[in-house]
């Protein structure tokens, strides 16, 4: 009888333990599970980051691209200007009032620019606003309203920045600032939640500017949506 009382109690230990064991497995395996889930989403969010940072260098460059065009064709026609027209003596020399002149669009523009790529937003955008009411028929004025866009994106206002790009595809269909335009409207979309919006404006931008750079990342991103 002692031998079997030993052998139960022993027995029951053995059940105790293995009760046990298979109880801490499925616990290490839930926090395991936990941890690695922590770790896709700190490592979602280091991506999101480092996209807003490429995001703004590609605004950077894009803007330093038309800076550089602009400043060539300026030197191109002062050359010429220089090269038609003879320098003259005036025939009387005699002080003159000059009056403040409104700047150019190509003044207000390039005033903008520096603004932009100096990180002061809200004064760029008070200049875009500026060549975009003094001259609203200028070809300048879809760039000016698109970097206006940038300024309010840039600052995380997606829904200012959603209105002007929508306006730019409205009223400037044709403009070449239309279908990066149109992808933005896209993009502020999805910053405000609003996926199926977004994945209709991103879908219309490949039909309406199919052979667009822009076009291309609306395909991307409408990719990556779906596989996440």
């Amino acid at each position: 009888m002692v031998v079997r009382k030993r052998d139960l109690i022993i027995s029951g230990w053995l059940v105790v333990g293995l009760i046990c064991t298979g109880c801490a497995g499925p616990a290490t395996q839930s926090v395991e599970l936990s941890e690695e889930k922590k770790a896709i989403m700190e490592l979602r969010q280091t991506i999101s980051e480092l996209n807003t940072k490429i995001e703004d260098l590609n605004n950077r460059f894009s803007l330093l691209q038309e800076k550089v065009e602009s400043n060539r064709e300026q030197l191109k026609e002062l050359s010429e200007t220089y090269t038609q027209a003879p320098l003259t003596p005036p025939e009387d020399l005699k002080v003159v009032k000059i009056e403040e002149e409104t700047s150019s669009p190509e003044e207000l523009y390039s005033q903008a620019q520096d603004l932009f790529l100096s990180g002061r937003y809200k004064d760029a955008r008070v200049v875009f606003s500026e060549l975009v009411n003094t001259y609203p028929e200028h070809e300048l004025t879809d760039n000016a309203l698109y970097w206006m866009g940038e300024t309010y994106y840039t600052e995380e206002d997606y829904r200012a920045a959603l209105k002007i790009f929508k306006s730019i595809v409205e009223n400037y269909p044709k403009a070449n600032k239309a279908p990066d335009a149109m992808l933005k409207w896209g993009y502020s979309l999805i910053e405000l939640g609003r996926l199926d919006e977004a994945k209709e404006v991103l879908a219309r931008l490949l039909k309406k500017y199919p052979h667009s750079k822009a076009a291309h990342k609306a395909r991307d991103k409408l990719d990556h949506i779906k596989t996440n």
